[in-house]
């Protein structure tokens, strides 16, 4: 719900004021991989006011869902990949795909290369006793950054491509407040 709220709103509002049905019609597209982390980060609220719920403190929790979430992102941007909806700008670069108009980067492809290292980090520090935060901190910090400097390299002259606010993409908004929440639980934590 959060993906598909956070796409209507910050990245096609016009279409859907206009096509109001459409709102519903999810086998379209348009999901935001940043609406669906706030649907997730509500959820967990949500469920954390139950009492009973959490046995494990609050950012141990977010530790386990972070660490899992990385690799379930980079899983779920395989299918990106496959159907080529996260284009770049052209580019005749070793990553740059065929299209029908052009050599371009594929975005989504870059992403998980990106995200490479990280799992890697957190796969090296699995099992090493870690403040707790630490890898939510890690990941919103890390991939807010990465993120952000990515979306400069989307596409802009594609049918689709993703809309700007003052120059950057939602995507680079929501990195942003990844990055500022991320320091803010690494710094807490210390």
């Amino acid at each position: 719900i959060g993906a598909r709220f956070a796409h209507i709103v910050f990245y096609e509002p016009q279409f859907f004021l206009a096509h109001p049905a459409e709102i519903i019609k999810i086998w379209h597209g348009g999901l935001s991989s940043f609406g669906g982390i706030g649907g997730a980060v509500a959820a967990f609220f949500l469920l954390k006011r139950k009492k009973n719920f959490l046995r494990l403190s609050w950012l141990k929790v977010t530790d386990l869902l972070s660490f899992a979430a990385l690799f379930g992102w980079m899983f779920g941007r395989l299918g990106c990949v496959m159907i080529h909806d996260h284009l770049g700008k052209p580019c005749d670069c070793f990553f740059a795909i065929q299209t029908p108009t052009g050599p371009r980067l594929e975005m989504a492809l870059l992403e998980i290369i990106g995200l490479i290292p990280l799992a890697l980090i957190f796969f090296t520090y699995r099992k090493k006793q870690m403040r707790e935060g630490w890898f939510l901190s890690v990941l919103f910090v890390y991939y807010g950054v990465l993120r952000f400097i990515l979306d400069f390299f989307r596409a802009t002259d594609i049918l689709g491509a993703d809309v700007r606010y003052f120059g950057l993409t939602p995507g680079q908004y929501f990195a942003i407040v990844l990055v500022v929440f991320g320091l803010f639980f690494l710094r807490k934590k210390r």
